[in-house]
């Protein structure tokens, strides 16, 4: 497997999810930084114009949304190692949980304090930021935030009982506690709302804060970074990306491999469209083919398809 570069900034809670699973893994990469924002030119220098964060790029195979990366990283051999056997269900209610986790704080969050641009940017895929509804109406905040602690509490009782060190026990994390601590970090250490909020801090719950603390000390977040331009040379030095074992799954829409497609989000304004050749489509993933050779990857979820 070719070395993978991760396009990311460092506020992404997405991208720190992403991170970890490669720590677990312990699969070494190489970081290019990019703004919060679009535009980000060292994507536009590979020819992608997907506005979420993180994308990881392995050769010519480009990763979009934290979904595919993962669900990539799942598939390889040695992804064994983080997932115990009998646990998928499991892992699925975490992941879940995380996702819920991470939408109602942003219920809790002041539109005020974030730079304008980032608001703007955001609005079509979490409206309730841009919308004036927070400022308008306090009860909001003040119910997210008792469904924060409410959540908080049902994992500190969970995952650190009877002490246990880890979501599923044992001596080392694992997925499961990746499905989750990104989104209880993005509310200590992203927003810092455990500072403003008593029923949050670490004295009211102080072992949910251990985990946490214990979860980031247990991977490896030094990873070396790369330039846009280094990076660029890098993908497109890569060897070209077979089509072995790719296909149009019969029934999905009425869709036809080579046929040429846009893939925009499905909750978002479709402002960053990716056109391209479809290559693949089934249930859980979608392959486009651009004409510098790329080869990219969405998740099916949260991918809207539209032929051209």
């Amino acid at each position: 497997m070719a070395e993978p570069i991760l396009y990311s900034y460092d506020f992404s809670p997405y991208a720190f999810k992403v991170r970890s699973v490669l720590s677990l893994l312990n699969i070494k990469y190489k970081v290019v930084q990019v703004d919060m924002v679009m535009p980000r030119p060292e994507l536009e220098a590979i020819g992608v114009n997907y506005r979420r964060i993180p994308i990881l790029a392995v050769g010519k195979n480009i990763y979009c949304d934290s979904q595919s990366i993962i669900e990539y990283l799942l598939s390889r051999e040695d992804a064994r190692s983080i997932v115990p056997a009998g646990s998928e269900t499991s892992q699925l209610g975490l992941k879940v949980l995380g996702d819920l986790i991470f939408r109602t704080t942003l219920s809790t969050m002041d539109p005020s304090g974030s730079p304008p641009a980032f608001i703007k940017d955001r609005a079509s895929v979490f409206p309730i930021l841009a919308s004036g509804t927070l400022e308008k109406d306090p009860s909001i905040r003040e119910h997210a935030i008792a469904e924060v602690q409410s959540l908080f509490t049902a994992i500190q009782d969970t995952f650190c009982s009877n002490g246990k060190k880890w979501a599923l026990g044992g001596d080392a994390p694992s997925l499961a506690d990746a499905h989750v601590a990104w989104a209880v970090r993005f509310v200590i250490k992203g927003i810092k709302l455990d500072q403003k909020e008593k029923v949050l801090s670490k004295e009211a719950l102080p072992r949910l804060h251990d985990w946490l603390e214990r979860f980031e000390q247990a991977l490896d977040l030094n990873t070396p970074t790369l330039t846009g331009d280094e990076a660029k040379k890098v993908v497109f030095d890569a060897a070209s990306p077979t089509t072995q074992g790719l296909g149009v799954q019969n029934g999905l829409g009425g869709f036809q491999k080579n046929q040429k497609v846009s893939v925009s989000q499905s909750d978002a304004d479709p402002t960053h469209p990716v056109d391209g050749q479809l290559l693949a489509l089934d249930a859980k993933e979608l392959v486009v083919a651009l004409d510098n050779g790329l080869h990219i990857h969405f998740p099916r979820l949260g991918s809207k398809l539209s032929k051209l």
